[in-house]
């Protein structure tokens, strides 16, 4: 009897840049929670389960349940979670980590600009905003220092 090995092949996905800039997604993930967790634990660093929980589901029945549900979409997408004691990280690319290399498209497309913050507790927002301004601030010296990297003009 003559049987036919298949070679097990596996496919690693192509690891994707988390996309700030006008927007929010990940390749083609663009469900907002959790990106936006994956967002903030990229931008902020460490936090604790706890502080995670009541920043994105301030209002829900089982907030660390959502929590959970949240960091399993992220890890089901490929995204490298880390917890040490009672600190989660995430390692993953992301346009805001260094906004100066692509400053151009951070010209006309601010920080999570038509993101929909529904259901986020009034400090993520504020957090949110803030990283607006201090990433539209990085945007504005990087164009004072070096012209060149402006977008041309339409």
């Amino acid at each position: 009897m003559n049987t036919i090995r298949r070679k097990k092949t596996s496919r690693v996905a192509p690891i994707t840049v988390l996309q700030t800039a006008g927007g929010l997604r990940l390749g083609p993930y663009t469900e907002v929670k959790p990106l936006l967790l994956l967002t903030y634990l990229l931008l902020h660093g460490p936090s604790t389960r706890e502080e995670l929980a009541r920043l994105l589901w301030p209002d829900a029945s089982d907030a660390r349940n959502s929590l959970r549900v949240g960091m399993a979409t992220l890890r089901r997408w490929g995204v490298q979670l880390h917890q040490v004691g009672t600190q989660v990280s995430a390692t993953h690319p992301c346009d805001a980590t260094s906004p100066v290399v692509g400053t151009a498209i951070w010209v006309n497309r601010p920080f999570l600009s038509g993101v929909a913050l529904c259901g986020v507790s009034t400090a993520f927002e504020d957090w949110a905003f803030d990283q607006r301004e201090r990433l539209a601030l990085q945007v504005h010296n990087a164009l004072l220092v070096n012209p060149a990297t402006q977008p041309p003009c339409r």
